[in-house]
């Protein structure tokens, strides 16, 4: 019985990814190459100097994580969403580091670690619209995942649900 209860939330997550997939949602968008000394960042960005510590973090960790090295990648996402006030012009760079923060924490199988990470987003992100739906899929999905490996299959279901519904929400 309880096997069965799992196929089928396995299925609904599943589901859910199949949706987005088809719906054209992505987590995120691949930047080909970036270096992340200062030289590069003043050059690439024009004016790097006025680029802010949140900015800077969030791609050098973006760097780190395009070549697989995720440690460092974690290192500096984590600077990132250490920020309590975000500004508004650092709101993308913030969501973004955290969602991959949250994506690196579920695929090393640190469940704590993207759940906590996860609350931290869906706080920021709360009367999300528009785009912001698509993270929101992407960050219940995630902690679906994660409580289905903690065995809270109850609160994962319900987690499900609510990236289907976000899922509805972003159809035009």
């Amino acid at each position: 019985m309880k096997r069965n209860r799992q196929i089928r939330l396995w299925l609904t997550a599943l589901a859910a990814v199949v949706v987005m997939t088809l719906t054209g949602c992505q987590k995120t968008q691949k930047v080909e190459s970036i270096q992340t000394d200062e030289e590069t960042e003043t050059s690439q960005f024009g004016g790097g100097e006025n680029l802010s510590a949140i900015k800077k973090n969030c791609i050098k960790g973006l760097a780190h994580y395009q070549h697989n090295e995720m440690e460092p990648a974690v290192n500096y996402f984590s600077r990132v969403i250490a920020v309590k006030d975000v500004p508004a012009e650092d709101f993308d760079s913030y969501i973004q580091a955290g969602v991959l923060l949250m994506d690196i924490y579920a695929d090393q199988y640190d469940n704590e670690g993207a759940l906590r990470t996860a609350m931290l987003l869906i706080d920021k992100l709360s009367g999300a619209e528009g785009e912001r739906l698509n993270e929101l899929k992407s960050i219940y999905t995630t902690i679906g995942r994660c409580q289905l490996r903690l065995n809270r299959e109850a609160e994962a279901e319900e987690s499900f649900k609510k990236a289907s519904e976000y899922v509805k929400k972003a159809l035009p």
